[in-house]
């Protein structure tokens, strides 16, 4: 099939879709029976498919990038390989076969996911993963561990230590007094998270979005936040001895030395040492 064929299929499924939100004579045919069963390929990226009837139907390799799909029933649809990196809150995907498929950054509030399979597929950034329906789904071992905790509500003071957190949508997660030591929180989300008095040393930060994040009397020693966006952090009491900052960005300097615990041996944003202690500071 040609390229100008398969745009064409993409647009006149596109126009039966959007078709069904304007009502009409209830003697008509519904719309979605005359959807093409098999849609793999297509680029619907960006388009409103919010409680649309997608149920059945070969999507494999199929984008909805950047769509609205809440709602949406994916009930035993093939989505192998499909671009899912949409609004999911409350789509319907039981039975559905997911592997492979690429849901980067999704939101999946409330989705169902019952008996899917989602073996392979790219989970990076996706939020609301605890209020997902995962009953019988078949995930990688490193999400099924991270579903697990999350879905079980992190308690204050709890033992995170030496866990996977990395590329973990943490958005405005409690995680108070919590214990991260040597935690893989690499590209994680964790803005606007609460981390009062939260042990991160050795932890792994680097990349990981930390904007408004409130780390007040935090243990950061030794940890990495290697390109670390701390912007509008609340950094009062954090003992950032020995860390490595270099190309942190959001990041008052000035603020930070005055607020902060104590910056002695810390690789500062320009990769310098500010306050250098030859008997301390640890080879980096």
């Amino acid at each position: 099939m040609s390229e100008s064929q398969q745009k064409l299929i993409s647009c006149l499924s596109l126009i039966l879709l959007f078709f069904l939100a304007c009502g009409g004579d209830r003697n008509y045919v519904s719309p979605e029976r005359l959807i093409p069963d098999d849609l793999s390929g297509q680029d619907f990226s960006y388009g409103n498919l919010d409680n649309r009837n997608l149920s059945g139907k070969k999507l494999q390799n199929t984008s909805f990038e950047g769509g609205l799909l809440r709602g949406t029933n994916f009930t035993e649809a093939d989505l192998r390989g499909a671009n899912l990196s949409a609004l999911l809150d409350k789509a319907n995907f039981t039975d559905a076969d997911l592997r492979g498929a690429n849901l980067t950054g999704a939101r999946v509030d409330e989705a169902n996911f019952a008996r899917a399979d989602l073996r392979g597929a790219k989970l990076d950034g996706v939020c609301y993963l605890d209020t997902a329906i995962w009953t019988g789904t078949q995930l990688d071992q490193k999400w099924m561990r991270v579903i697990d905790i999350l879905q079980a509500e992190i308690k204050e003071g709890q033992d995170l230590s030496n866990k996977d957190l990395s590329f973990v949508c943490l958005h405005r997660i409690k995680l108070r007094q919590v214990n991260l030591q040597n935690a893989n929180l690499q590209n994680a989300d964790l803005s606007v998270a609460d981390l009062k008095q939260a042990n991160l040393h050795y932890a792994n930060l680097s990349n990981a979005l930390l904007r408004n994040a409130d780390f007040t009397n935090v243990d950061l020693t030794d940890s990495n936040l290697k390109g670390a966006d701390l912007t509008g952090a609340i950094l009062i009491g954090a003992d950032f001895e020995n860390a490595n900052l270099t190309g942190v960005v959001g990041l008052d300097v000035s603020r930070l030395e005055t607020e902060a615990k104590s910056i002695k041996c810390t690789i500062m944003p320009d990769g310098k040492i500010k306050v250098y202690d030859e008997n301390q500071c640890k080879a980096q």
